[in-house]
């Protein structure tokens, strides 16, 4: 359903759209960066991460593809998802985001989508230096260009 500018809400939102390249490491410019897209699975769909300069953004995800790791090397900054100590099934869980972190070996990994499940303090504490539990407010530097 196509709503005219007048069938509207006042406060709609409005985008434009523009289509992603569905071909894996297709990209696109924005704010002068490149972002290139990496497939990762969500339980049985394929969605899409992130690369942009050496940093890579892999979120809400289970898996990566095999199809996906040469896209994913020589990283700075790995951000991926490590919902709980527990496995998921559309979720990445610690053990598989280490070992995940150990196949890619970025220099650096931050796990972000963590439940209430995760304490953070004891569990950083089990973590090798270069991976670190990402929290609200956190900066990272890296070159994206």
């Amino acid at each position: 359903m196509h709503l005219s500018q007048e069938d509207r809400y006042p406060t709609s939102a409005r985008v434009e759209v523009h289509r992603i390249d569905p071909t894996p490491g297709s990209g696109f410019d924005l704010f002068g960066a490149c972002f290139r897209r990496v497939p990762v699975t969500h339980g049985r769909e394929q969605i899409t991460g992130y690369r942009f300069g050496n940093a890579a953004y892999l979120t809400d995800m289970s898996d990566i593809p095999e199809e996906s790791i040469p896209l994913l090397q020589d990283l700075d900054v790995l951000i991926l998802d490590a919902l709980r100590r527990d496995p998921h099934p559309s979720h990445s869980h610690l053990d598989k985001s280490v070992a995940l972190v150990n196949q890619l070996k970025p220099r650096r990994a931050f796990f972000t989508h963590m439940s209430h499940e995760v304490d953070h303090s004891t569990t950083e504490a089990e973590l090798p230096p270069h991976i670190r539990l990402a929290y609200d407010g956190l900066k990272i530097t890296f070159e994206i260009a």
